[in-house]
């Protein structure tokens, strides 16, 4: 198994899911921005300050996931999403087992 590349079935299948693990990333950063800004217990300044590291680790994220989207990197993308529950376990079994054995062996977890 080449730990480097990709199968071609699965690189699709994941290109085809990529915007979806992106809306769920975004729609949890936004539900916590929403919950940081409706927190009446701190004051204005700091709800801001808090929405600034929020958005701030935020954008490193979706950097982390999203910004180098090529079939070199789609087993780190894939790990990356799995880690951050952005995968469902139905979507998880489209991949070949061969993929999920090397998602598995990053995660250094029995994830089957």
């Amino acid at each position: 198994m080449n730990y480097r590349t990709i199968p071609e079935r699965d690189w699709k299948y994941a290109s085809k899911l990529k915007s979806k693990f992106l809306d769920r990333l975004c729609q949890r950063i936004n539900s916590k921005s929403i919950s940081i800004l409706n927190d009446l217990t701190q004051t204005q300044h700091d709800r801001y300050l808090s929405l600034y590291r929020h958005i701030k680790e935020s954008d490193r994220l979706i950097a982390l996931g999203f910004n180098d989207w090529k079939r070199s990197m789609a087993f780190q993308c894939l790990v990356f999403y799995r880690q951050q529950g952005l995968m469902t376990n139905e979507e998880y079994d489209g991949l070949s087992d061969e993929t999920k054995q090397v998602i598995t062996l990053y995660l250094g977890t029995d994830d089957s």
